[in-house]
């Protein structure tokens, strides 16, 4: 049986370089259990929204910041890490992964915040070009971008702070808070949402809607991150029509591996691979 294992391995990810892995099902049930919505997909959709970016490329922008969590055996930093790591002429791949799309480049706070500085920028000029073929680009800087403010820890109030690595990311968390939780995290969310909107305002922005977002995450800091995850679904509903998506799986199908390894080479060496 082992020797069958590489040939396996081999059959399953050329299979995954031009086609959606996963899910590539109609079950709404097995879709919706694969990913947490709040931090990219709803903010994503709000945030874009209040920044004056057009309804179907906002919901385009918010569709494709949550492809990197939701395709999840071609794109999420554990699967990702899992099956790369058995196939070296993926390893670059999978660094690319972990250290540039999900930002667990392991760097302090003058490297993180120069390459916040510098996906920011990214996401503005492709904002700028307002190029349909270009969304998923945007998502996915706007991917990296809000992980970059997720996956970083501190030792104590006084600390800075300092990314996690990409060789086991945050599966031990570290210092103050947990990543990916909001409620933790809560001064780095609204810092996140300040730079997105920063990003994605070409100059249609509503600063007004933008207060009120904040000042509402803001209020709900002592709260837990299911009451977190709610509100903001209702922000989003109450400002614009949600974007789901698992109604819109299609649209990730648009992606391919080949793709995405190829945007990624070019990143890292825009936002310098030593941070």
């Amino acid at each position: 049986m082992k020797p069958l294992l590489p040939l396996l391995l081999l059959f399953s990810l050329s299979g995954c370089s031009s086609n959606t892995w996963w899910p590539d099902t109609n079950s709404q049930e097995l879709c919706e259990i694969k990913f947490k919505p709040e931090g990219h997909i709803n903010t994503t959709h709000i945030v874009s929204t209040i920044a004056g970016v057009p309804g179907r490329t906002a919901e385009r922008y918010a569709l494709y910041s949550q492809v990197p969590d939701a395709q999840w055996f071609r794109f999420s930093a554990p699967a990702v890490s899992v099956w790369a790591t058995v196939v070296p002429w993926e390893w670059d791949y999978r660094y690319d992964v972990n250290a540039i799309l999900h930002s667990l480049h392991g760097g302090n706070q003058e490297q993180i915040t120069t390459r916040r500085s510098r996906l920011v920028n990214e996401i503005n000029d492709y904002a700028r070009q307002d190029l349909r073929e270009n969304d998923w680009k945007v998502g996915f800087l706007i991917h990296a971008l809000g992980d970059s403010y997720a996956h970083v820890y501190q030792r104590n109030p006084q600390s800075d702070q300092q990314a996690y690595g990409p060789a086991i990311g945050h599966a031990v968390s570290k210092g103050l808070y947990s990543a990916d939780s909001i409620q933790e995290n809560i001064d780095n969310y609204l810092a996140y949402i300040q730079a997105l909107y920063d990003a994605l305002n070409t100059g249609n922005g509503n600063q007004s809607k933008l207060y009120n977002f904040k000042h509402s995450v803001d209020y709900w800091r002592t709260k837990d991150d299911a009451y977190i995850a709610a509100k903001i679904a209702d922000f989003n509903i109450s400002d614009s029509a949600p974007i789901h998506y698992c109604e819109h799986q299609e649209w990730a199908k648009e992606v391919t591996k080949q793709d995405v390894s190829l945007f990624l080479k070019a990143l890292k060496h825009k936002l310098r691979e030593d941070v």
